[in-house]
């Protein structure tokens, strides 16, 4: 008997085995052969209810019932890109993840090891020209008239200004694609240059937001857990003020700087990628910037991207030491939308946030 029939009947059931993608191949593996993670994976998918709107995962599609059907998900998922507006990883984990035994397993390091495995896979197919195939003008392609109208109603909200994505994003309407050479390049494509001047630049009492975002309310959380368990870089927010946002899908996914200063520290911490959402801000893989403000009555800020699921990618534009501007280009999410915090020291008056 083979020592991974799950990996065995899966193969040999639904895909050719020189389909199957290798990260899946290893995550199948080491669920069959681990019997506390088969457990958990086993009852995290049976305490879904098969009653609506459970039975159906939030794309519409058939639930998923057993370990097999996720892996023959994840696998099928490797090798295309979401079509508008889809994250197809994360909505086979949305029922699952939320259940009791799904909030504790996909917390495991080791189950995220191998999510980040695969999720590294996936980042790179991404980057490749074939990626590029869901960016036509067909029901699902993201330069579908439906899809760019959203994207440029997002991005410009006022209906008078009669503007189009290319008046407002970098691309070429005559080209494949618009020019973009990929599914990441498209999704974190840049501006025309002047459509986002920033806010009160000569003003260094006012903070600049760092993305195109949806300030979010009521928020809570653990300014040391946020930090990755650094009571040092912690300190000087204690008491201070946090402002957070999410970035959908549809927005522009780089970072600006939000105050012109100094770069003093970038810490990228690992996380879980699919944490039941009350959990993520603590929990998910982030990235923390510790700047030091040229204005003195801001002094240290910290800038925080946050990873969320498959668009956990945090890459930074700069390094420690660096001087920045204000609304200077300082990195970016890839492969989607996320969200992003700001810290301030106590004693910080409410800041000023104005839209780049």
């Amino acid at each position: 008997m083979s020592s991974n029939p799950l990996v065995k009947h899966r193969l040999g059931g639904w895909l050719a085995a020189d389909r199957a993608m290798p990260t899946v191949v290893a995550l199948a593996a080491f669920i069959e052969t681990t019997l506390a993670v088969r457990m958990l994976f086993n009852l995290a998918l049976e305490q879904v209810p098969d009653v609506p709107p459970y039975n159906q995962d939030p794309t519409g599609k058939s639930g998923i019932r057993t370990v097999a059907e996720l892996m023959l998900v994840f696998d099928t998922v490797q090798g295309q890109s979401p079509d508008f507006i889809a994250f197809p990883l994360n909505a086979a984990l949305e029922w699952p993840m939320a259940t009791n035994v799904g909030i504790s397993l996909f917390l495991r390091s080791d189950v995220n090891q191998y999510l980040r495995d695969m999720l590294n896979a996936y980042g790179e197919f991404l980057t490749t020209s074939l990626s590029a195939s869901v960016l036509n003008t067909s029901s699902s392609g993201w330069l579908n008239e439906i899809a760019l109208g959203a994207i440029v109603k997002f991005a410009e909200p006022k209906p008078t200004n009669k503007l189009t994505f290319a008046d407002i994003f970098a691309c070429d309407p005559t080209k494949p694609a618009y020019g973009y050479g990929s599914y990441d390049a498209f999704m974190t494509r840049s501006f025309v240059d002047g459509v986002r001047p920033v806010g009160s630049p000569d003003d260094p009492n006012v903070i600049v937001n760092c993305c195109e975002l949806t300030p979010l309310n009521n928020l809570s959380g653990s300014l040391v857990d946020i930090m990755g368990g650094s009571l040092e870089d912690a300190a000087p927010f204690a008491g201070g003020a946090l402002y957070q946002a999410f970035l959908p899908s549809l927005s522009y996914h780089c970072w600006h700087a939000p105050t012109g200063g100094t770069v003093k520290k970038i810490t990228h911490i690992e996380g879980p990628y699919y944490a039941e959402n009350s959990l993520y801000l603590q929990v998910a893989t982030r990235s923390v910037m510790l700047v030091e403000s040229d204005n003195p009555a801001i002094g240290v800020m910290a800038v925080v991207p946050v990873g969320m699921a498959e668009v956990s990618g945090c890459d930074w534009k700069v390094k420690e030491g660096d001087r920045v501007t204000e609304g200077q280009l300082i990195g970016m999410f890839h492969f989607g939308g996320s969200t992003h915090l700001l810290l301030f020291r106590k004693g910080v008056e409410s800041p000023i946030l104005v839209q780049r």
